[in-house]
This record gives structure tokens, sequence and C-alpha cells, in this order.
């Protein structure tokens, strides 16, 4: 089951569609934090909705600095209730969102958006570690 419509991923990356992954991912994470039936499971989902959160702040101004451009409105991608399995499953999204948002800043030569979705990546690759202790 895909979380995003096929051709979400396609589209080339550009400040709005990456705020609008990042928007998704912390409103799926943070209700699945609530949603879910395991202290181990909650508290990696707290974790991830955090992490979310605070990379996807750095990473919109820093991209707005960079470009000189700024942010529109996007629309959100619904989110879905609590199912075993979909945790990892989102956490898996993130983590390939975080390659083409590394991507995206070599083609953009914005080096430190290279840096911080690397290290998104690792943070995610963590949090679907401490999936696996629930």
């Amino acid at each position: 089951m895909a979380i995003f419509p096929t051709n979400m991923f396609e589209n080339k990356l550009t400040l709005d569609t990456i705020k609008a992954k990042f928007n998704y991912f912390e409103l799926q994470m943070h209700e699945l934090h609530w949603q879910t039936f395991g202290l181990g499971e909650h508290e990696a989902l707290g974790s991830a909705y955090d992490t979310v959160y605070q990379v996807k702040d750095e990473v919109v101004e820093k991209i707005m600095g960079y470009s000189g451009v700024r942010t529109k409105a996007m629309p959100v991608e619904p989110i879905k209730n609590y199912s075993p399995g979909l945790p990892n499953q989102i956490i898996s999204e993130a983590i390939v969102f975080a390659k083409q948002l590394e991507e995206f800043g070599e083609a953009n030569n914005m080096c430190d958006i290279e840096n911080i979705a690397q290290s998104f990546s690792g943070s995610m690759a963590k949090i679907k570690y401490r999936l696996t202790l629930s």
C-alpha cells in the first residue's frame, strides 16, 4: 500500500513540495504516535515527529535563503489511521524522501541541504530500528 499517489514522487522537488511532504510526515507520524498500543512504538514515533518538525523548519528556511523564494500553501495528503506495519512504512517513505532531498540539494548547489538530508535519513533509520523493539 503506497502512502503517496504514484506520481507524487515522480515530480521534481520544489520548495513547496518539500514543505508539503514534511508537513504530511509530521501529521501522519504524530497521529500514529497517538494511536499506538505499545510504549516502544509510541516513543519511537514521538521521536520521529519531533525530528520531522525540527528538520522541516530548518530545511524550508534554508532553501528560502538559498533561493530567495518564499513558500506557498500546498495541500497535504490525507493521513491514515494506525494499522500494523504502517509506522514502519511511513518511516521507510521518509528515508526515500531524505535521499530525494539530498539529491535536490546537490542539484541546486545547496550543500547544507544535502547534509541535513543525510542526517535526517540516519535519524529515520534509527527510528526504524527502534520500531522493531515494540
